[in-house]
């Protein structure tokens, strides 16, 4: 079954976008304003697509069941997959008792560098920047706290602080 979707079914350009953007306006608008769980302001603006589709732009009937059909897999699948891998590595910590060294790990570098746990994750790209800023972070404090030793990383040589 072929099917031409005619951009313009209104007759009005304006009023064939807003008819188009009107299952996203309803998500939205039941999400932030009506305040409804994300799962039921979902179905209605599917419900709303398949309506504006069937009705304004004159997809047939089946194919805009199977396009919705498609898009639910199609969305749903790598969800699925991410949250069943999330999962398996949690059942697999939790049998290693390596979950919560894990806990402690994080615990331990977000105390050390001076932030939360979420500051963590929005401040640093990736875990090598996060190690080079405690790396750094903690070389000063040694190169404060034992000023008596006599070379500094890079490979100069610093004055004793005691006089003898």
């Amino acid at each position: 079954m072929t099917w031409s979707q005619v951009y313009d079914p209104t007759g009005s350009l304006l009023l064939s976008t807003i008819l188009a953007a009107l299952p996203v306006i309803v998500l939205l608008g039941a999400i932030g304003i009506f305040e409804m769980k994300a799962h039921l302001a979902a179905l209605l603006g599917l419900v709303s697509a398949l309506l504006i589709a069937i009705l304004v732009f004159g997809m047939p009937t089946g194919m805009a069941v199977m396009a919705a059909v498609y898009g639910a897999g199609f969305g749903l699948w790598p969800i699925g997959w991410i949250i069943l891998n999330i999962i398996f590595l949690y059942q697999l910590t939790q049998e290693k008792g390596e979950f919560d060294v894990l806990q402690r790990s994080i615990r331990d570098i977000s105390d050390e560098s001076g932030y939360t746990n979420p500051a963590l994750y929005k401040h640093f790209a990736s875990k090598d920047e996060l190690a080079l800023y405690l790396f750094e972070r903690c070389h000063v404090r040694v190169w404060t706290i034992c000023p008596t030793t006599s070379a500094t990383p890079n490979g100069s040589t610093a004055p004793s602080a005691r006089a003898t």
